[in-house]
């Protein structure tokens, strides 16, 4: 009796049994309304990939299969962001920033790492690493 009632609950009345009538009229639907809402996205001009969808793909996959510790060694220390029209947006130094990145997944509120010290020890072995020699 337990299991029934649990089971009506995840599944609802299954008395009722399987309408395939029913089931068709919600399929024809919802496959109506996703085909409206396409044909309006594509009457808009909004229906794209971007602007160079592979490129954009291929540039990710680069990115993506580079570990990011790495920067704090070979970094670009001189990263610019350009926008459209070639303007540099900011400058930014690759091995700063994943420098702060590590000390702060160093940085946990642990009672353990606060105890022992490691953090502090990790953080200056990372400014020892940085120093220029």
């Amino acid at each position: 009796m337990r299991q029934e009632n649990s089971r009506r609950l995840l599944l609802g009345n299954v008395s009722k049994g399987f309408n395939p009538g029913r089931f068709k009229a919600y399929l024809l639907g919802y496959t109506i309304l996703l085909l409206l809402c396409l044909w309006q996205l594509l009457e808009a001009g909004d229906l794209s990939l971007g602007r160079r969808p592979w490129e954009n793909l291929k540039k990710t996959a680069q990115e993506l299969s580079e570990p990011s510790f790495l920067d704090l060694w070979y970094g670009n220390q001189k990263l610019e962001f350009k926008s459209d029209d070639c303007r540099v947006l900011r400058v930014q130094d690759q091995r700063q920033v994943e420098e702060r990145f590590l000390i702060s997944l160093v940085m946990v509120p642990s009672g353990e790492l606060r105890r022992h010290r490691l953090r502090d020890r990790l953080i200056q072995r990372l400014r020892h690493r940085l120093r220029p020699h």
